[in-house]
């Protein structure tokens, strides 16, 4: 397993692969929103969750699961011995889900109102990278960082690029706020897990959507419990066309 700095990738679709063959930072931006994918951007709680009911890992992972909330394993840890349990299975069966994977109504509305603000869309999840490239390319979102399950000649290789651990979100979006130079006061969060907090900690305007911690609820600027994203955008679009 390998741990490094966030890394964020443009998506094939973004501004920034669009307006620059590189895929350099040349776009400028009048803001900055970072997005929470779990349960925010998709419906399903954790990707990780999801691929161990595909390939049928979901007890090992439990126990994994546990061993991390009890403080015995760090995320990294976590994530490797996650991954592990997928060495030499066929990476078939989880194409099937990203061919599908439903997003929350709302979703597209979102990016769109963000793009004809000028506002930069970045994925900042915890989860796996090949299903945060997926939902970049299908809602033209500008940049994600995730975790990279490792796969080779269309098998897992039992092996993890951590990009982002669990409490790594507020670095992630600090970094990429430098790197297109959007200062702190110029950068919304939207998430919903403890994990979101350092990220609502490098934002000044915050949103809890439907938050299933208590943490991110009582950090964030606002909660907002809908079965859509329109609210979201609403809040968004007030936040980024206030002065400042």
């Amino acid at each position: 397993m390998s741990h490094e700095e966030p890394f964020f990738r443009a998506s094939r679709l973004s501004r920034v692969t669009r307006q620059s063959k590189t895929g350099d930072f040349g776009v400028r931006y009048s803001g900055l929103v970072a997005l929470d994918m779990d349960g925010v951007l998709v419906p399903d709680p954790s990707t990780w969750e999801r691929f161990h009911q595909i390939l049928g890992t979901e007890k090992e992972r439990q126990r994994n699961m546990e061993l991390f909330y009890r403080g015995e394993i760090d995320y990294e840890t976590w994530a490797r011995l996650d991954a592990s349990l997928w060495r030499e299975m066929s990476v078939k069966p989880v194409l099937g889900y990203l061919s599908r994977v439903p997003l929350v109504e709302g979703a597209h509305q979102l990016v769109d109102e963000m793009h004809r603000l000028g506002v930069a869309t970045a994925i900042v999840s915890t989860g796996i990278e090949i299903v945060a490239e997926e939902i970049s390319k299908r809602l033209g979102i500008d940049f994600f960082v995730a975790n990279r399950v490792i796969v080779r000649r269309g098998v897992f290789a039992g092996e993890v690029l951590v990009r982002c651990p669990f409490d790594g979100k507020g670095l992630a979006l600090r970094r990429l706020g430098e790197n297109l130079k959007i200062p702190r006061r110029r950068r919304a969060a939207v998430g919903n897990d403890s994990n979101d907090v350092s990220m609502f900690k490098e934002a000044t305007f915050s949103i809890a959507f439907n938050p299933i911690s208590e943490d991110a609820e009582k950090a964030a600027s606002v909660s907002i419990r809908s079965e859509t994203l329109y609210e979201v955008t609403d809040l968004l679009r007030q936040f980024f066309l206030s002065p400042g």
